[in-house]
């Protein structure tokens, strides 16, 4: 059977990936960060072969089994010329940044649909809307290089307020930015001066010393450890981002009366705040945002471009074993006692989010229990927690409609859930949540449905099993090593218990 390679980001580029197919299958997306344990990794031509070599061991399958390759051209320092891959010599052909991004949607798009891809830039620039017709054909509808409308914006932003380092700032810290804003106040003033002065931050500033006059127009505070302690740092990021969201409705808007689906990906999809406005503007029926819409889903979406019709279950493309088939025996019992529980299960998720495979869990109150984690990760006291619930109790606990399975999307919660579920609400009172159905997550929604019985809450606080500065566990191996070094409670791996 045929056996396609498709990687991304050789060097000079952030979150390397490496994917592999067969004719009928997605057989393992890799993304260098899990393998390297270096976030965000971009990876050297030697190192990426050694990438490629573990996924071929995990796969029992030879260099020479390989019948394609595909390589990104963004990041391609060998500009589509053949390569040696474990001794043997492959011909290259090379695969378009934003026909990849798309590649990772298209699994779940109804068609006719409106595209939105926008990320901080590419061979393809920063942002398009395209169009793709019922029978799959894609054409551009408007390039926004020259807007707002793009990731360049939104990390220069997080230069400005979060991290002065051009890489960290734009690949990096988007989402801290974006947890900030909840904690500012409207300033029509400040909006005014943003929206006459956006072309500022619509910039490359690949020196941050470079930034220095435009934090002195804004008053911004020279401090960058405590962001959330400045109300004009907090203030310029709400302000910003609403601008930013703003334009981008106003654009879609003139296209809403043509479809009734928009999907957007690329790195801006991983902003669940926009994305939630699209959704509750009324503008679409469905809005479609992937698991892995950020570059680290390059190699996937190549593959899935080329091949529509390949099959793969979404989210869970990484290394790993069997779904657990029912809940473990002492996992609500440990839930409901406090403890705070690192769990691993199967195959590890995909992308920037965890999604019930590598999460670390607990109970959503008091309050204090968001302090609480973000203290054992070494995150930011401003950062949220997400929650984990069951997809039939969306409407009961959250004004929403949109199910919310790969953490996308940031609604409301409803008064019920601020009262008994605290620590999952933002300051703003919305959750980035994520949606679990019995047949994607048969253990943990199983829990759920014990802690309904129990407590009458279903509802866990859901992070990413890691620590600050490093990615999301991959193997059991660094689950162990992760939680010896913790102040955890708990660890589960496929449905075995580990206690202090």
């Amino acid at each position: 059977m045929k056996t396609t390679l498709s990687v991304s980001a050789f060097h000079g580029i952030h979150d390397s990936c490496v994917t592999f197919a067969n004719d009928q299958h997605i057989l393992l997306h890799l993304e260098a960060e899990r393998i390297s344990r270096r976030k965000h990794d971009s990876l050297n031509a030697a190192d990426m072969e050694n990438l490629i070599l573990t996924g071929l061991r995990y796969l029992d399958l030879e260099p020479d089994c390989i019948d394609e390759f595909l390589v990104a051209k963004l990041g391609d320092p060998l500009e589509g010329k053949s390569r040696a891959i474990g001794g043997y010599e492959l011909a290259v052909t090379q695969t378009g940044h934003h026909l990849n991004h798309i590649g990772t949607i298209l699994s779940e798009l109804s068609l006719p649909a409106l595209i939105v891809c926008a990320d901080g830039g590419s061979e393809d620039g920063t942002t398009r809307l395209y169009s793709m017709d019922s029978v799959g054909h894609l054409s551009i509808l408007e390039d926004l290089d020259q807007t707002p409308l793009n990731g360049r914006f939104y990390g220069t932003l997080t230069q400005l307020l979060i991290d002065p380092d051009f890489l960290k700032a734009h690949a990096h810290y988007p989402g801290k930015t974006m947890g900030l804003a909840a904690y500012g106040n409207d300033d029509i003033y400040l909006r005014e001066w943003l929206a006459r002065s956006w072309q500022y931050l619509n910039t490359y500033y690949g020196d941050g010393n470079d930034l220095y006059p435009l934090r002195s127009a804004l008053g911004l505070s020279t401090d960058y450890e405590s962001p959330w302690l400045y109300p004009q740092t907090c203030d310029v990021a709400r302000n910003a981002q609403q601008l930013w969201i703003e334009w981008f409705l106003h654009k879609l808007s003139g296209y809403a009366h043509s479809f009734r689906t928009i999907a957007l990906t690329g790195g801006c999809a991983l902003n669940v705040v926009l994305n939630t406005a699209i959704s509750e503007s009324g503008m679409f029926d469905k809005v479609v945002v992937g698991p892995a819409s950020s570059d680290s889903g390059q190699s996937l979406g190549a593959l899935l471009w080329r091949n529509p019709k390949l099959t793969l279950k979404l989210p869970f493309l990484g290394r790993g074993g069997p779904d657990l088939d029912e809940c473990p025996t002492h996992l609500v019992d440990d839930l409901l006692s406090g403890k705070v529980v690192a769990w691993f299960e199967g195959r590890s998720e995909i992308g920037p989010r965890a999604l019930g495979h590598r999460s670390i869990l607990c109970l959503p109150f008091p309050v204090s229990q968001k302090d609480r984690i973000n203290h054992l990760k070494g995150r930011e006291p401003y950062r949220p927690i997400a929650p984990m619930i069951r997809e039939c109790d969306l409407k009961r606990f959250f004004y929403t409609n949109t199910p919310s399975p790969y953490m996308t999307f940031a609604p409301l919660a409803n008064r019920e859930t601020q009262l008994r579920a605290p620590a999952i609400v933002h300051y703003d009172g919305t959750s980035r949540l994520q949606t679990i159905r019995p047949e994607t997550h048969k253990a943990l929604h199983s829990a759920l449905d014990s802690l309904n019985e129990a407590i009458g809450i279903p509802i866990l606080c859901n992070t990413s099993f890691n620590f600050a500065g490093e990615p999301i566990v991959d193997t059991a191996d660094d689950a162990l090593r992760n939680f010896s070094n913790s102040n955890l409670d708990i660890m589960y791996i496929d449905g075995e218990r580990f206690s202090r």
